[in-house]
């Protein structure tokens, strides 16, 4: 009887701070998902998770860390509006640290990468970044849009 009370009593602590609950999001350019946790991005000719890479041409992408969060961007002087999956620190720098996406290549090894998903026309990116990290040694590759969004809002 003890034992049933204190694992209820567990439970009821540990509830609250439990994962969001994932949902598949099919209208992903929507804004009002986001900021959110990107648990998976679904193409048409696979499935981008903690345990399955995509490829993309010569580039092979997987999840870093898995903290992965999605954010609505807007460049309000030029109209573009885009989805924006980074690590945890959406710096205009750079991605920072562990928790962003990584890519390789046959003949330049690891970098890490975002993706750029445009919410007004139908193009997005792959972004792989030069070991520098700085933006401007960037390499934008265009990529099909995913079909969805897996996300914990």
């Amino acid at each position: 009887m003890r034992a049933r009370r204190y694992l209820w009593s567990l439970m009821a602590v540990l509830a609250p701070i439990a994962p969001a609950c994932a949902e598949m999001v099919r209208d992903w350019q929507n804004m009002m998902h986001y900021p959110a946790r990107v648990i998976a991005v679904e193409w048409e000719g696979g499935r981008l998770d903690a345990r399955s890479s995509v490829r993309f041409g010569a580039w092979t992408i997987r999840f870093g860390t898995p903290i992965h969060f999605a954010h609505y961007e807007s460049s309000l002087g030029y109209g573009l509006r885009s989805v924006g999956i980074w690590g945890d620190n959406p710096d205009p720098k750079g991605p920072i640290g562990n928790n962003v996406l990584r890519c390789s290549n046959a003949a330049v090894g690891q970098r890490l990468c975002t993706l750029t998903l445009g919410t007004d026309t139908a193009w997005c990116s792959l972004n792989i970044w030069a070991p520098s990290g700085r933006m401007i040694d960037t390499q934008s590759i265009n990529i099909p849009c995913p079909t969805a969004l897996d996300l914990a809002q």
